[in-house]
């Protein structure tokens, strides 16, 4: 698999999201869209905490 692949594939994914979006301007589309938006955001603030807190317990 090469890396170029995967990282078009996503930005095409991406695309399609907004596509997605434009074409349905519906609220229950945009409430999906930032619903899992955030619970993105949430799951990389809760990895990037417990790495930062395996780093300090292996510090200290």
């Amino acid at each position: 698999m090469n890396p170029n692949r995967i990282d078009s594939a996503c930005h095409f994914e991406i695309g399609q999201t907004f596509e997605f979006i434009q074409k349905n301007q519906s609220i229950n589309s945009l409430v999906t869209y930032f619903f899992y938006s955030m619970l993105d955001r949430l799951v990389k603030y809760l990895i990037l905490r417990s790495l930062i807190r395996s780093v300090v317990m292996v510090l200290f």
